[in-house]
């Protein structure tokens, strides 16, 4: 829609024929108060013949900036991955340089570290069993509980790369199991994991620890849209 059409008060004739054509209709043009009528009858006529997506001044900014997660345990955490690249483990590491898993089956990334506060509930951590609380204030591990996260604390000592956060993952090989080896456990479909420590380059922090952490049945929130619920994928 072109500038020199706004603001759009009435829809043109060509609007009025391929909206009754459209299976799904996305708005993401910048608000403007003079367009309440057309946006009105846009929702009507979208919703009649198909489905209509409503971002009216969205950003880039606004689509990468936020991820959260929480569980029915209490996990509830929010943070950016803007700018981070995600790695795709598919066992594939046939080439030269790559890095991956075998059992495979996640996607990760690292999350902006100032943006990483909240509450992480988790059942294992680096091989550990047993229910463990982890609190961040801005990227690092700030408060804890459990005998598996006091076992890597301890291990960490005072060595301050440790207590930053490395990684967040996604569990996508629905034949792996949550059990006490991490390996196979944080590849678990409807899990996501987060790392303490090394960020294998993703992000900013470089360390010689890294410890994982699981977090089952988890509700994922991304780009505005729910794409996990109670550890079952949506999309």
């Amino acid at each position: 829609m072109t500038e020199t059409l706004r603001p759009i008060q009435e829809p043109t004739r060509l609007f009025r024929e391929m909206i009754k054509r459209a299976t799904a209709v996305a708005y993401l043009l910048d608000a403007r108060i003079a367009e309440k009528p057309f946006r009105g009858y846009m929702v009507g006529m979208g919703m009649k013949y198909g489905r209509i997506c409503m971002m009216p001044g969205l950003t880039r900014d606004m689509m990468e900036r936020l991820v959260a997660i929480e569980n029915p345990q209490g996990t509830r955490i929010a943070f950016s991955v803007k700018g981070r690249a995600w790695h795709n483990d598919n066992g594939d590491i046939s080439r030269k340089g790559k890095h991956g898993n075998l059992p495979a089956g996640e996607c990760y990334t690292a999350p902006v570290e100032e943006t990483f506060t909240g509450r992480i509930v988790i059942s294992l951590i680096d091989d550990k069993l047993g229910r463990g609380v982890m609190e961040f204030a801005r990227g690092r591990l700030v408060r804890w509980s459990g005998k598996g996260v006091e076992a890597v604390v301890k291990n960490i000592g005072k060595d301050q790369t440790g207590f930053m956060i490395g990684e967040f993952g996604i569990g996508t090989n629905r034949g792996a199991r949550i059990s006490s080896n991490m390996l196979e456990a944080e590849k678990a479909f409807g899990t996501v994991h987060f790392a303490i420590g090394d960020s294998y380059g993703l992000g900013k922090n470089k360390s010689r620890h890294h410890y994982d952490a699981l977090v089952g049945k988890v509700t994922i929130r991304a780009k505005g849209k729910v794409i996990a619920k109670g550890g079952r994928f949506l999309l």
